[in-house]
């Protein structure tokens, strides 16, 4: 087995979500724009500090990263959101999703972030302590599978309402979508 390369915050390694474009291009290719949650990340802001990275120092860029995205619930407040988790073709399956992703929540738990949710497959985000949002409980403006939809109980209040993102305004102002 393979040892995995060192994780770090985007933040302290001065990443963008538009710097880790080509990763996300080798994990999924251009079908990565079909995916449900892709309809609310496309506009909202990174939370860089919550946003882990695999950086490969030989190859001079990332590697794997799990990015979080400020969004809201109109009946919950704030809230964020978990994904993509991309990581490169060739290191797949070894483990380097489940590290990213457990980075990303001990980051959330450790800076009292808030509410956690995502859209994922409840297999693989389960044993990392994902549950399934109540049915009818949290709605989107674009279709996605309520099955699919998981937050973590203990990360802040259940979700409820609609998922909002949060953009950056040109002000420099969080405004609510």
């Amino acid at each position: 087995m393979r040892a995995l390369p060192p994780i770090q915050s985007a933040a302290k390694l001065g990443l963008s979500a538009s710097d880790l474009d080509r990763l996300m291009e080798r994990a999924f290719g251009p079908g990565r724009f079909a995916k449900a949650a892709s309809g609310l990340r496309d506009g909202a802001r990174l939370a860089p500090a919550l946003s882990q990275v695999a950086w490969c120092d030989q190859a001079g860029e990332a590697v794997g990263a799990c990015l979080i995205w400020e969004v809201a619930s109109s009946a919950g407040g704030p809230a964020l959101l978990l994904g993509p988790i991309a990581v490169e073709p060739d290191l797949q399956g070894g483990g380097l999703g489940r590290a990213l992703c457990g980075a990303c929540t001990a980051a959330v738990d450790s800076a009292g972030a808030g509410t956690l949710v995502l859209v994922g497959d409840p297999g693989f985000f389960a044993p990392l302590g994902f549950a399934p949002v109540p049915a009818g409980q949290l709605r989107f403006d674009w279709p996605a599978d309520p099955a699919r939809t998981l937050w973590r109980p203990g990360s802040g209040q259940p979700p409820a309402g609609r998922l909002l993102w949060i953009s950056q305004g040109r002000s420099g102002a969080a405004t609510v979508k």
